[in-house]
């Protein structure tokens, strides 16, 4: 586990979660804050930039980026994690990242706002 918490880069995670913070606060003091929306949004977020540093990770060490690395130690690139074990769980954060967008997309949008809901759908599968 301590090898997957090293790949998923947590020191990186409240830098792609601080936006959210903020709007969740501007969100609550216009008085149109929803728990759900916010709960969703981080999830989403999470999920994304855990995918982002696996897929990070994995491109370095094919690439040979990180084979001379100095500093932070990758985990593919220092054989705590296997290219193919990598790619295995890069497909897991897809699927849990189009779960997470969805649900988000799903409260935000639907019924009332369906055209929304494609365009961010798109704009989340590009993300991906």
């Amino acid at each position: 586990m301590k090898k997957w918490i090293l790949a998923a880069r947590l020191r990186t995670l409240p830098l792609s979660l601080s936006g959210l913070l903020l709007a969740g606060f501007i969100a609550k003091f216009e008085g149109i804050f929803r728990n759900d929306i916010f709960f969703l949004s981080l999830l989403t977020t999470l999920a994304f930039q855990v995918l982002s540093n696996f897929a990070n990770d994995y491109g370095d060490a094919v690439k040979g980026t990180d084979a001379n690395r100095i500093g932070e130690q990758r985990a593919v690139a220092s054989g705590l994690i296997t290219k193919k074990q990598m790619k295995i769980a890069i497909g897991i954060m897809i699927v849990v990242s189009l779960l997470c967008i969805s649900a988000l997309l799903y409260v935000s949008f639907v019924p009332d706002y369906l055209n929304y809901l494609y365009i961010f759908l798109g704009l989340g599968i590009a993300s991906i």
